[in-house]
């Protein structure tokens, strides 16, 4: 018989439990894995599949994450560019492979990643990124604060407080 959903991959008895770096780390760079990891398996999926979908149809919108410019004195700098960079580095490890493609201009494999930006879709496609960005790192806090944020309240005991399991 297999896991139940309420049973954590990583028991808090015997077992090892991914302390908060980890889940941070696991929960950034692979959308919903810090709630698989913790037992939350239909929540994290969800998640996972929610994120990873709209990330897709951002590339077949030919977009990507790009790398903006950060010098104030250049005339191509926009404030806007930048906050948006930061925002879409918020898709993980999708968005590290399509900024590493853009940056390297690679042709290979891994071209369906490469940002098209003078196609008539792209600032579209920069929309949905910037949506899985955000949304990561909503899903990323929330996680830190089903797991971890009562017991730093608490003085690192677990709270007895029973959370509904959704």
């Amino acid at each position: 018989m297999g896991k139940s959903q309420t049973e954590p991959i990583f028991p808090q008895g015997g077992g090892r439990r991914l302390g908060p770096a980890p889940a941070l780390l696991l929960g950034w760079l692979i959308p919903g894995a810090g709630f698989i990891a913790h037992g939350r398996l239909g929540r994290g999926a969800t998640l996972f599949v929610a994120l990873h979908l709209t990330f897709a149809l951002g590339l077949l919108l030919h977009g990507g994450v790009v790398w903006p410019v950060w010098s104030l004195s250049d005339p191509a700098f926009n404030i806007v560019n930048n906050l948006t960079f930061i925002v879409q580095m918020g898709g993980g490890l999708g968005a590290l492979a399509s900024l590493a493609v853009n940056l390297t201009g690679s042709h290979g494999p891994l071209a369906f990643l490469a940002a098209d930006p003078m196609h008539p879709l792209f600032d579209l496609s920069s929309v949905y990124l910037l949506v899985v960005g955000a949304m990561n790192y909503f899903v990323v806090c929330n996680m830190y604060d089903r797991f971890f944020a009562g017991k730093r309240a608490a003085g690192g005991v677990a709270s007895t407080k029973e959370e509904p399991r959704v």
